[in-house]
Parts: structure tokens; sequence; C-alpha cells
């Protein structure tokens, strides 16, 4: 009875043993926070963060360290800003620290990336990268996520519907399709959640006496303020001395009710075929 009991015994530690072997190469491992071994890591559970920007006010975000077990004295922590991918213009963004500290007695420091507000909102899909290059005490292992990439998720802190009509101004228009003043009216309407863009682009239609009424109306979340814009007739061609009929848009934008600003990603098409995606940004006067 012994002997079995000894090799049950035995069976247990090398069971144990392999256990801990196998979370090594693949996580970090949790265990004896006390006394075990020590390992770094940013603590976002994937390799991609992102961030709130703000448009109309400076935000803090915080990103965390963290470390696997406990030590009775601070720990000092070297990040890097990884400038050959980091997309994210300065002028968007301030990080509190790069050689932050965790305090003894704590597994983690957090470190605080300020998004600074700006009508003029940075290009689509910038982010900030960063990598950690060391812990005192700690190790970073190649499975350690010692790599983080920042994205960056603009929006206001409500869509405010009722701030939506009014008069705004074409501010960028990357298909160059408005032939007017660029001025032009948004009202509500005609269905829930929808506005009406009153002729944005000034263009006459020939097949309705010169009339124009080429109104473009879209869809906007009220919990995201995300906008969808349906394909529709919009402009003509005739206004640019070409022959292929109406031109028609659908895409996708985004309604910052804080900064009264709409971006789209409009695409634009005639039957002959489409002229591709092109930016267009109006501001509410």
């Amino acid at each position: 009875m012994k002997t079995r009991n000894r090799n049950k015994i035995a069976l247990g530690i090398l069971t144990l043993f392999l256990a801990f072997s196998s979370c090594e190469e693949n996580e970090i491992p949790l265990f004896d926070t006390d006394n075990g071994r020590a390992i770094a890591g940013f603590n976002n559970p994937t390799s991609s963060a992102s961030i709130i920007f703000n448009p109309a006010a400076d935000t803090q975000n915080v990103i965390t360290v963290g470390v696997s077990t406990l030590s009775d004295s601070d720990r000092a922590v070297q990040l890097e800003l990884d400038a050959a991918n980091t997309t994210l213009d300065p002028i968007y963004y301030t990080i509190s620290d790069l050689s932050p500290v965790i305090p003894a007695g704590e597994f983690t420091t957090d470190i605080i990336i300020t998004t600074l507000g700006s009508t003029d909102l940075p290009e689509s899909g910038s982010v900030i990268a960063l990598n950690l290059n060391s812990v005192d005490g700690a190790e970073i292992l190649t499975t350690s996520r010692s790599s983080l990439t920042v994205g960056l998720s603009v929006e206001c802190p409500e869509v405010d519907f009722a701030s939506i009509p009014g008069t705004y101004t074409i501010t960028v228009d990357e298909f160059e399709t408005s032939v007017g003043d660029s001025q032009f009216e948004i009202v509500a309407g005609p269905g829930a959640n929808q506005f009406t863009m009153v002729n944005p682009f000034d263009h006459p239609n020939p097949d309705a006496g010169g009339a124009q009424n080429y109104d473009v109306v879209i869809d906007v979340s009220p919990d995201t303020g995300a906008v969808t814009v349906p394909r529709q007739p919009a402009w003509h061609c005739i206004s640019f001395g070409c022959e292929f009929g109406e031109g028609r848009v659908d895409g996708i934008g985004l309604s910052l009710t804080c900064i009264g600003q709409i971006s789209f990603t409009l695409s634009h098409t005639v039957d002959a075929g489409s002229f591709g995606s092109y930016a267009l940004v109006v501001q509410k006067n």
C-alpha cells in the first residue's frame, strides 16, 4: 500500500510539472504569485487596442503593463514608441510616461494616452505602436505581449439628433461634385432616423425641367452616429459636359454632432460604370 501511494504522489508531481511546462509555452503562468516566475507584458487581451478620440475634448485612455508576481521593491518599466509603425500625427495625442514604475506590492502600472480634441480629424486608420522593452526583475517571453498597436475610435460622447438640421458648408469634396456655392441645408425626414441633404451639389436635373432636385437622403444611427447612404441619384453628368446621364451615390459616413461635422465615403456611379469612392466632409455653419 505504501509503495502504491508513493507512486501516486510521484505521478501527481509529474502531471503538475507537465501542466506548468505546457502553460509556460503558451501563456503567462500565474501560479505562485508571491514567489513564482515573473513574466511581464501588456495586459491587453490582444496585440491591438482601441482608444477614444473625442473631437470636442481631450480624452484620457488607459493602457496597462503587468507582471505575474509581486515584488517588495518598485519595478522600472521601459516602453518605446515604435516610430516606424506609428502613423498617428503627434499633434493628436500625448503619452504620460514611457518609463513608468510598477510600485512595490502591485501587479500593474498604467500609461495614459491622451487624445487631443480637434475638428481637424486624424487620418482614418492611424495608429500608435508601442513596444515593451524591459521590466526590472521580470522576463519578457516570446509569447508575452511585448508590442501593442493602438487604433482610434472617433466618436462624440452622444449623438444629438436635434442639432443635425441646419446649414452646412462642404469643406472636402474629393470628387469635386459640387457645381454651386458649397452651402446647402439638411432637414429632418422623410423617415425615422433619416435626414435630407437638400440638393447638396447644386446640379440641375434636365428631366425635371432644369430644377435642382437632387436631394440626398441619409440614415443616421441614434446610438453611434454612423451614417448610411442608400444608392440614389445625386448629380447629373450634363453639369460636367459629359453624356453619362444621372450620377448616383451610395456609401457610409459618421455624424459627429459634438462638432457639427458629417464625413462620408461616397461611391459615384453612372450606368456606364463606377468612378470610384471619394471623401466628402460637411461642416455645420
